[in-house]
């Protein structure tokens, strides 16, 4: 294991540098707790290592038991010790999102690396962990990113640089526990992953067991060999798809579509992958579908075509150019052409409702300086793909079944809230500020909305994660939006 180890650690450099052991008390942080003091023994390595513990508060007595044994453990290990305690929203069956969960460890464990003056933060992310994580992946879509698992070095904070290290991941959780065991070394049990409610925890005791069992007992090291194939295949497309981004003033980002048309698919997709998330606030959470209806503007002609990204991010068709804009791109653009977003006395209230389906029973109103129309098509013959792909302007698609008509298109009110992910959401306000939109501008945001209160659209800002369209839906409610002239 110690082996192992030095090789996930191969190409840090430690001299000198302040390292941050992530330790929750289980059997995997405190092995890695333990074989980095032996392994910087050994090679006479002076670095300032701390134990970092992250208490989530969720178990009850439990969690502060955790923390007593991560500081005794740094105790006996002669190491320095941090924790923090993190607040995670739980769901509405009582549990806490795993997702939201992870968010907060990351946060806390970056804070105390800073207030540490930590270079580095170390997690025990196992061959186990990689393997479950690339089935997850596979089970979700996953593209080579996907696919690739955990990486093993991430940067967390470029000021100061801090970056994760996973060095433990071409080690299994059998040689964890013979480690442990061969020292006399004792952890912590966490009863939560047990509980199959928690979708990782039931890949890792019914998903891959039974793989293995019924299709192949290597099953698991297989798949940590194709997130490695599949790393060194998209760094090598990253790079080569970084060569074809070029910034501009104000933090935009171009691509050039003959370059684009020119490359592979897999280097076009992470081309703009790549643009997008450069605007996008630092998301990274730029989807399949957005990449595709990116790649849509490509057939466009002249330059009246955007897609929506995230954080108010809009990806232009400018001629032959692709132009990535952060925040309020969009309302300068609407500026330079005379189009001003500012308030005015046609920022009324307006029903919004197509009377039935057929693309000669579209209904449309102006609020301000935005067209905005409603269209209903049948679901049996509705293409969502080739919707994406083909789209002009901004336009999305939602189940109507789960939409409450008529519509209604209006500025934003107190309290508006949008969802952003299945059971979350954001406050419009928040919406708005993370655009970089000014105060004065907001009222003029075209908000359309359901009778019931839903949040369908923030124009051009975002799409309401809402009457998603699927396989079973019957009919389609397109809803559209461009400058009016």
């Amino acid at each position: 294991m110690l082996e192992k180890l030095a090789l996930g650690m191969k190409g840090v450099d430690l001299v000198r540098a302040g390292v941050g052991l992530a330790v929750s008390g289980g059997a995997d942080s405190v092995a890695l707790a333990a074989a980095f003091v032996e392994l910087a023994a050994m090679k006479g390595l002076k670095s300032r290592v701390e134990i970092l513990h992250v208490n989530h508060g969720l178990r009850s007595g439990a969690s502060g038991a955790d923390q007593r044994f991560a500081r005794a453990l740094a105790r006996r290990l002669g190491l320095g010790f941090r924790s923090q305690r993190v607040r995670v929203k739980r769901r509405r069956d009582g549990l806490a999102s795993e997702e939201a969960a992870r968010n907060a460890r990351y946060e806390a464990l970056l804070s105390m690396a800073r207030r540490g003056r930590l270079r580095y933060i170390l997690t025990a992310h196992t061959a186990d962990d990689q393997a479950e994580t690339v089935l997850l992946n596979i089970a979700r879509g996953a593209g080579l990113v996907g696919l690739s698992g955990m990486p093993a070095r991430r940067v967390l904070s470029r000021r100061p640089l801090i970056e994760l290290i996973r060095p433990m991941l071409a080690i299994t959780r059998q040689e964890v526990l013979s480690f442990l065991r061969a020292r006399k070394l004792s952890w912590r049990q966490d009863a939560s992953n047990l509980a199959l409610d928690y979708t990782r925890n039931r890949v890792r005791r019914v998903v891959l067991p039974a793989i293995k069992k019924h299709l192949n007992p290597r099953a698991a090291e297989h798949l940590v060999a194709l997130a490695r194939t599949a790393g060194a295949a998209h760094s090598f497309i990253a790079t080569q798809a970084a060569g074809l981004l070029e910034k501009k003033p104000g933090g935009a980002v171009r691509l050039r579509v003959k370059a684009l048309e020119r490359a592979s698919d897999a280097v076009a997709r992470e081309a703009v992958r790549q643009a997008a998330e450069t605007v996008s606030a630092g998301s990274s959470a730029i989807g399949a579908e957005r990449v595709e209806a990116v790649l849509g503007l490509l057939a466009a002609r002249g330059s009246a075509r955007f897609v929506e990204l995230s954080s108010g991010a809009v990806a232009r068709r400018e001629y032959g150019d692709l132009v990535f804009l952060k925040g309020k791109g969009i309302f300068n653009f609407l500026k330079k052409r005379g189009q001003k977003a500012e308030s005015s006395p046609s920022l009324e209230a307006l029903p919004l409702n197509p009377s039935r389906e057929g693309r000669g029973h579209k209904s449309e109103v102006v609020f301000g300086r935005w067209r905005i129309s409603a269209a209903l098509r049948s679901g049996a013959s509705f293409d969502i793909e080739k919707f994406l792909r083909t789209r002009r302007g901004w336009s999305e698609a939602f189940d109507a079944s789960q939409v409450k008509f008529p519509l209604v298109v209006r500025r934003r009110n107190a309290g508006d809230r949008i969802a952003i992910g299945k059971g979350s959401s954001k406050k419009l306000k928040d919406v708005l500020a993370e655009a970089r939109l000014p105060a004065r501008e907001r009222d003029a945001v075209p908000i359309v909305a359901d009778s019931g209160g839903n949040i369908l659209l923030v124009v051009p800002l975002r799409r309401a994660f809402f009457a998603r369209v699927n396989p079973d839906t019957k009919r389609v409610l397109i809803l559209s939006a461009r400058a009016s002239r």
